[in-house]
């Protein structure tokens, strides 16, 4: 194939899990069909100089031996760093905690958003999930690329709610709202998610939580077609995942004002965003999710808006334009 182009993905890793890779190998069919090979390399030393040292020795070794053209770190700070120290060009896509950094941690959060913005400086190109997140960047608006993360909108998909239930093992739970914890991330507020929980059950609902922690990336769809809305009350955001899912298997959301959020919520009548962080608003907002559902659960939004194979078209765009 003409202008083909061999490229590297550089994606941090936690060894024993490839639950990083899920987010980005989206669309890899559309990569292959515009002509795009593409290599990953698990970057797991990401806190270790010598293990860091250890990466661009072996990265060296893949670009040689695969014939990459260009590198492309997914996320910022010290994967984008590796990326600048190969010496090849490159591209960076920054997701969240690279910019926003963990509310838990301001000095720690500092020096990544130091690092993110060195690696943006040199990259030849930039691509950040949100428009939000690229505005606490310091960089050139001719390499801005505004590209979220794409979904698999044949997986991700409305599925029958009793049949979803009964093959998880949730028949006899009573109504049941989502929440992605992240391995219960500060950040993501899982203390709000149960406050707004006892919320409820004290307005009379019968309302469990449903946390999505540790949960295979072919179970999401099963555990979020079984519940009755999705809640995100998350301190920052870059433009979380878990909401273009929800909103391709046609679930409704209730949103805190985070990131993206409000432009994708903005498609769907049946979901809701707080402007404020008053939990009460937020409680008032998930009762009326609950009792007024959508009349259809089998209908959704128009998915081909961020479904994988747009947006890796678009990321190939990207390529194209670096000579």
């Amino acid at each position: 194939m003409k202008n083909e182009i061999n490229v590297l993905w550089i994606i941090p890793q936690k060894r024993g899990t490839d639950k990083a890779f899920h987010f980005v190998k989206r669309g890899l069919d559309e990569y292959a069909n515009a002509g795009v090979n593409i290599t990953v390399y698990p970057y797991y030393d990401q806190r270790s100089l010598i293990g860091s040292l250890r990466s661009i020795l072996e990265i060296h070794k893949v670009i040689r031996k695969k014939k990459i053209n260009l590198v492309h770190a997914h996320y910022g700070s010290t994967t984008g760093l590796l990326a600048l120290l190969t010496g090849h060009k490159y591209v960076t896509t920054f997701r969240g905690t690279d910019v926003n950094g963990e509310s838990d941690n301001y000095l720690k959060s500092k020096l990544v958003w130091i690092f993110s913005n060195i690696a943006a400086r040199f990259s030849e190109q930039v691509i950040c999930v949100s428009s939000q997140l690229a505005a606490k960047l310091i960089l050139s608006h001719d390499t801005l690329n505004i590209i979220p993360s794409g979904i698999p909108t044949n997986m991700f998909k409305p599925i029958d709610q009793k049949e979803c239930r009964k093959q998880l093992g949730l028949e006899s739970r009573p109504k049941l709202v989502a929440f992605a914890s992240s391995q219960r991330r500060p950040l993501k507020r899982y203390d709000l998610a149960v406050e707004v929980i006892k919320k409820l059950q004290a307005l009379g609902h019968s309302v469990e939580l449903l946390e999505l922690s540790n949960i295979s990336e072919e179970k999401i769809p099963k555990y979020l077609n079984s519940s009755d809305c999705l809640i995100l009350l998350s301190d920052n955001e870059g433009s979380p995942n878990i909401v273009r899912e929800a909103l391709a298997c046609g679930i409704p959301i209730v949103s805190f004002d985070v990131g993206d959020v409000r432009k994708w919520l903005s498609f769907d009548r049946f979901s809701y965003v707080c402007s404020t962080r008053d939990l009460n608003e937020f409680t008032k907002a998930v009762e009326k999710v609950l009792l007024n559902p959508p009349t259809n659960r089998m209908q959704r939004v128009d998915v081909s808006l961020f479904s994988a194979e747009t947006m890796a078209r678009k990321v190939v765009e990207v390529y194209r334009k670096i000579k």
